[in-house]
């Protein structure tokens, strides 16, 4: 009886374990050669509005968090606490993660932050990305 037990329970641990994470929980991008984001933030240093200084979108490959990077350095954008930018970049491969990297200097220190994508907010082309609202991007 005891043998049972413990084969039922190693066959219930590698069925769960071997399922890998779900497809929902890695975000990630399918768009080959081209990418187009479309994003807003409001942007404050400790509480006040404030503009950054520079933005970057950097690439991971979904399944190594490691492995980053650079997309796009240095987008242009109009200067303001207040930001909207349309923006499209190559895409060398397909099933990464996009991310936002902002740099801004907030009480004489420079700060980043990094914020994600939403995979669904991604266009392959311009007419399909969708406007990804981050809010709020605080710095200390």
């Amino acid at each position: 009886m005891f043998c049972i037990f413990l084969f039922l329970l190693s066959s219930w641990i590698e069925i769960t374990y071997s399922r890998g994470p779900s497809p929902h929980m890695v975000k990630k991008v399918e768009c080959r050669h081209q990418f187009t984001v479309d994003f807003r933030a409001n942007f404050t240093c400790e509480g006040n509005p404030f503009s950054p200084e520079k933005f970057d979108i950097y690439q991971s490959h979904a399944t190594n968090m490691l492995d980053y990077g650079i997309c796009a350095t240095n987008i242009s954008h109009i200067n303001g606490s207040s930001v909207h930018v349309h923006y499209t970049g190559n895409a060398p491969s397909n099933n990464y993660k996009l991310s936002l990297k902002t740099t801004g200097e907030c009480n004489g220190k420079t700060t980043s932050k990094y914020n994600d994508f939403d995979d669904d907010k991604v266009g392959c082309s311009p007419k399909e990305a969708k406007t990804q609202d981050f809010g709020i991007i605080a710095f200390p």
